[in-house]
């Protein structure tokens, strides 16, 4: 799992860019993992939250489970297995990214124009994603499938990057990007225009500024690693 033998035949730059990267994410994978495992433990044990309580414990498990999934999609999987359950990985990004956003959304209410018809929106489109990206990652299996049955103009699992599919996985998680974004603006402006009076506007003022940073660094991470991946 950590050894970097698969790599012995590729030239040395390989071996420091490709494999000692990939052991690098096994590893925080691993750490990361630990880390929210322990806040799990945290809400369930030492704060005695029920799960039906509180969206974040979801949030948790559903990433938990993603963590696991990318630690032996990375470290356990070979290479055309990889290719075949490469859609997992998009999924549980994409979810998280969905479910995080979406909690903030609910808890915006009045600041959030037309709430019911945008978050109605919101669960339609990710269910859209959701739908394309099984549909790819069927077509996917099966022509990868083709491919080692001996048609050589399917799909290489070994050259996943530069398919259709794959571009397709990556430009989709912008159309999420662009809908929080604008759902972002629009509860920023309506905080920003709240007149403060009393002190008690100013303390929940200072409570909305924070819970939207906190949705902004989300916006932004996700964003940001989303472009990444397509340059």
């Amino acid at each position: 799992m950590f050894s970097c033998a698969q790599w012995a035949t590729k030239s040395p730059a390989a071996t420091v860019c490709y494999c000692i990267f990939d052991k690098s994410l096994l590893l925080i994978d691993l750490a990361v993992i630990a880390l929210t495992v322990y806040q799990l433990w945290v809400y369930l044990s030492v704060h005695k939250i029920k799960i039906d309580q509180d969206f974040r414990i979801w949030v948790l498990g559903t990433s938990l489970i993603g963590l696991i999934n990318t630690f032996l999609h990375y470290g356990v999987l070979p290479a055309t297995w990889k290719a075949r359950s490469f859609v997992l990985i998009e999924v549980f990004r994409n979810g998280i990214f969905f479910m995080i956003c979406y909690y903030y959304c609910t808890k915006a209410g009045s600041l959030l124009s037309n709430r019911v018809k945008c978050l109605s929106g919101l669960r339609a489109m990710f269910l859209l994603i959701l739908a394309v990206s099984m549909i790819l990652a069927i077509d996917i299996w099966v022509n990868t499938v083709k491919y080692e049955n001996g048609d050589k103009s399917a799909l290489n699992p070994l050259n996943l990057c530069s398919s259709i599919e794959f571009q397709i996985f990556r430009w989709t998680p912008l159309a999420m990007c662009a809908v929080f974004q604008y759902a972002f603006w629009d509860i920023q402006n309506k905080v920003f225009a709240k007149p403060i009076v009393t002190d008690l506007d100013r303390k929940i003022f200072e409570l909305q500024d924070r819970t939207l940073d906190k949705l902004r660094k989300v916006i932004i991470v996700f964003c940001s690693a989303s472009w990444f991946l397509i340059l």
